[in-house]
């Protein structure tokens, strides 16, 4: 498994070398690449990244807003986070369960709050 840090820029203004993209994190395994998060400035270029799918934290422009636009590919998120991106374009939404195992394009996550 690869974990690769596309973005870890908080919902700020200033940016730097080191933090200049909204927060993304692309996990890897297996030829399979799931996007944890896709902060605003991933607006319009998933196409850069070709994820299998998208999973979502939470709902802040910061970690969400990449999809305002809408997406095709299937996007998983918390019961709370969904209802928050209902209004997205989303093509193919899921809910994940709370403390269960969810395979996603071959990779186990699993959610749980904080």
């Amino acid at each position: 498994m690869k974990l690769t840090f596309l973005g870890t820029r908080g919902y700020i203004e200033t940016k730097s070398r080191r933090h200049r993209r909204h927060t993304a994190l692309l996990v890897s395994s297996n030829g399979s690449r799931v996007m944890l998060d896709c902060g605003e400035d991933w607006r319009g270029k998933l196409d850069e990244i070709a994820p299998d799918a998208i999973v979502l934290t939470h709902a802040h422009p910061d970690h969400a807003f990449g999809l305002k636009d809408g997406t095709d590919l299937p996007v998983y998120a918390s019961r709370d986070t969904a209802e928050l991106i209902a209004d997205f374009p989303i093509r193919d939404p899921h809910v994940l369960p709370e403390r269960s195992t969810t395979t996603i394009a071959g990779i186990q996550f699993e959610a749980f709050s904080v």
